[in-house]
């Protein structure tokens, strides 16, 4: 499929600049009805499900990871440094990606009142089976010292470390979502849909990002609707904002040309709950039925938050279009250190 395009250099810019990645993501990923949960809930739903993205049980991150790997791996890195929750899907999928192109992994992970719930299952059991080294700490403050320490300690024996950002959301894997747009564009192309919305969740801004530099690049006939887990909605969208103006200076996608119709983020923040990473009683019941329907499982902390917004925006018509699309960002292995509430 040809996707429209704005301006031809910059469509060949950006082409460009997708080629740097090593090749992970069993692409495209499947686009499908869901049927069941359309019939349920009076509105055509399909999934896009980035959660089969083709290493270590896949999620969103892979596709970020393609591009921030290859260019640890061209800087001559030999270990990659990155953090995130205790239960953190990034972690795992870095720490696979990296082990997969014989990197070292250096995990700075946060952890609160639920250490022992989370310690020994779920995404981190998967990172002591990769053998990666996990460094936990308890406060934001502590993150950031940590890895500066990490990357001091590795440089003074001789490593070269490659510092990945929480979730892989700089201008480099934001790469990853741009692509992954034009992906869904072609989809949607294919089979013929058309005023549809993807609804996804928002953690660290940039599978959103790119989604948005995508729509924009080629003129892809699809909203972008956020759902987000952890932050309310102004910071989010500053957030995301802040990630797009980084891509697009890296892109050298010029000043001028930027200012032509780029979308603004649209970003809810009902249904955080009672935080980041904690679960209440509307995302279980969000996860069980889209269980029970479709077979598809969801996570706690995003996709089941994400589900919930998706359902209540098309039940009270505050999003109407005529298909929306679910963009299942992964995020499976995290469902067992959550076993008791579930």
């Amino acid at each position: 499929m040809f996707l429209k395009y704005k301006r031809k250099g910059d469509h060949l810019k950006v082409l460009n600049f997708l080629q740097n990645r090593v090749k992970l993501v069993s692409e495209p990923t499947p686009f499908r009805n869901l049927n069941n949960l359309s019939r349920e809930n009076e509105s055509s739903i399909y999934i896009k499900e980035d959660d089969v993205t083709g290493i270590c049980l896949g999620g969103n991150k892979v596709r970020k990871l393609e591009y921030l790997i290859y260019d640890a791996i061209q800087k001559g890195a030999d270990t990659v440094i990155t953090t995130g929750g205790i239960q953190s899907n990034h972690a795992r999928l870095t720490t696979a990606v990296a082990r997969k192109y014989g990197l070292k992994s250096e995990l700075v992970l946060k952890y609160g009142e639920e250490r022992s719930q989370f310690r020994q299952n779920g995404n981190l059991l998967l990172n002591n089976l990769m053998d990666a080294n996990i460094h936990l700490v308890t406060d934001e403050f502590e993150i950031q010292n940590k890895i500066q320490e990490l990357e001091t300690s590795l440089k003074k024996y001789g490593n070269i470390p490659y510092k990945i950002p929480l979730g892989g959301s700089n201008e480099i894997g934001t790469l990853g979502y741009i692509r992954a747009g034009k992906e869904l564009g072609e989809q949607l192309e294919y089979k013929d849909i058309k005023n549809t919305a993807v609804i996804l969740p928002v953690g660290s801004g940039g599978t959103m990002a790119g989604l948005l530099i995508a729509k924009w690049i080629w003129n892809l006939n699809f909203k972008v609707i956020g759902i987000s887990v952890t932050r309310n909605s102004t910071v989010m969208s500053e957030t995301v904002e802040a990630i797009i103006n980084e891509t697009l200076d890296f892109l050298d996608i010029k000043e001028d040309f930027r200012e032509q119709n780029l979308p603004k983020p649209t970003i809810y923040d009902d249904y955080i709950g009672p935080g980041y990473g904690k679960t209440d009683q509307q995302t279980i019941e969000s996860i069980k039925l889209i269980a029970k329907t479709e077979g598809v499982i969801l996570d706690p902390v995003y996709t089941g938050k994400a589900m919930t917004g998706l359902l209540d925006l098309t039940e009270n018509k505050i999003v109407s279009n005529d298909s929306i699309i679910f963009l299942h960002t992964g995020g499976v292995p995290a469902i067992f250190a959550y076993q008791d509430q579930l």
